[in-house]
């Protein structure tokens, strides 16, 4: 039987060893003084407060005494042990939004542990195709993807080959629009994407979220790899520096608003952002149920003046059916009992409202525990 002692029990317990020590003391025919302790035939005192502080660290340390009268204790004082849950997001990178936000999600469940003794931990990734790969893989219970993987995962054409189709996926809540966005620094002058044809444009790290919306959009332009000098796969910093030294020409990013990594470059070395055909948006998104348009407000990001129409996912966390349901509604009842300390986390959740938790894409259900508190 597992034993499970805190201060309150404790203190419960002493007054049951007190009780069993005068009963003891009682059977053999001890005389027992209630003012300053107990005193046997030979007038030989007993300290009880000092006795009850040894007892305890019996208990603490050997558990002899527990054993003793475990069944005793456990049917006067119901001590039962509460089962510790514990839980882990995958997020993204310092330089993205999953990250920070992943991190909130955290924090709020663990401000709420001693209700629900669930502990929330993250693990840091290159983006949320890596997040969807670990989910698959059961190496993590939660995960925060874009819409776009979450249906491929569902299709089993997320990595072909090598995951099947996953039925089980849920989404647990919503959390913010992610944006494809094309940035031109001054020297080549982009304004409309079709323009980087024969120029050299870096299109995210290989095999990230960004590089696979990357073809799509060359897909809904009828664009080839070949129309470019080049397509670069720089890292973050390497790309940053390689766009203020003029060594690319321009850059995509697929991310909440706004992105990190866009304000950096633009604060250091200026810069504007390309526009994205409205035709293509809506024909793409006539083709694609898990891609949205959404608009970057001007003013976004520096020096931008005016708006610019755009095309994305949605970032979403999610999780398995078989995840426990006391997890999962910890991990929503903490954000939305704190929804305003969420809001204030990051810019890119914001303006999220309770409504707006709810999954509003046909192909993706809410797992039940979640649907049941956002309902309520």
């Amino acid at each position: 039987m597992k034993k499970y002692y805190d201060l309150n029990n404790l203190l419960r317990i002493s007054y049951f060893i007190n009780y069993k020590y005068i009963e003891y003391l009682s059977l053999n025919k001890i005389f027992i003084n209630l003012r300053g302790g107990g005193v046997n035939k030979n007038k030989k005192k007993y300290n009880f407060p000092i006795l009850s502080i040894f007892l305890y660290l019996i208990i603490i340390n050997n558990n002899l005494l527990s054993s003793l009268y475990a069944d005793e204790l456990n049917s006067k004082f119901e001590l039962k042990s509460p089962e510790k849950k514990f839980m882990t997001i995958s997020t993204g990178t310092s330089w993205g939004n999953l990250a920070p936000v992943g991190s909130k999600i955290c924090q709020l469940i663990n401000l709420d542990y001693d209700k629900h003794n669930v502990y929330c931990s993250v693990r840091k990734s290159s983006g949320s195709d890596m997040n969807m790969e670990r989910l698959l893989r059961k190496n993590v219970d939660f995960a925060i993807v874009g819409s776009d993987q979450a249906k491929r995962a569902l299709e089993g054409t997320f990595r072909i080959g090598v995951y099947p189709a996953f039925p089980k996926l849920r989404s647990v809540f919503s959390l913010f629009p992610e944006q494809f966005v094309a940035v031109s620094n001054n020297k080549a002058n982009i304004k409309e994407f079709m323009e980087f044809k024969n120029k050299i444009l870096d299109g995210g790290e290989d095999g990230s979220a960004t590089s696979n919306f990357l073809n799509k959009i060359l897909i809904g332009y009828g664009m080839k790899v070949s129309d470019f000098k080049q397509i670069t796969h720089l890292q973050d910093r390497a790309m940053i520096d390689a766009f203020c030294n003029g060594n690319i020409d321009g850059f995509v990013e697929l991310s909440g608003s706004p992105s990190p990594k866009i304000v950096e470059a633009l604060k250091r070395c200026g810069g504007s952002l390309v526009l994205i055909d409205t035709g293509i948006i809506n024909f793409m998104i006539s083709q694609s149920s898990e891609l949205q348009s959404s608009k970057i407000p001007a003013n976004r990001y520096p020096g931008i003046k005016y708006d610019v129409a755009s095309i994305g996912t949605q970032a979403l966390l999610v999780t398995s059916e078989d995840t426990d349901p006391q997890i999962i509604e910890a991990t929503v009842m903490s954000v939305v009992n704190r929804l305003n300390e969420f809001q204030s986390s990051s810019k890119v959740v914001s303006n999220v409202s309770l409504g707006e938790l709810l999954s509003k894409f046909g192909f993706l259900n809410n797992v039940d525990a979640s649907k049941k508190v956002l309902h309520d």
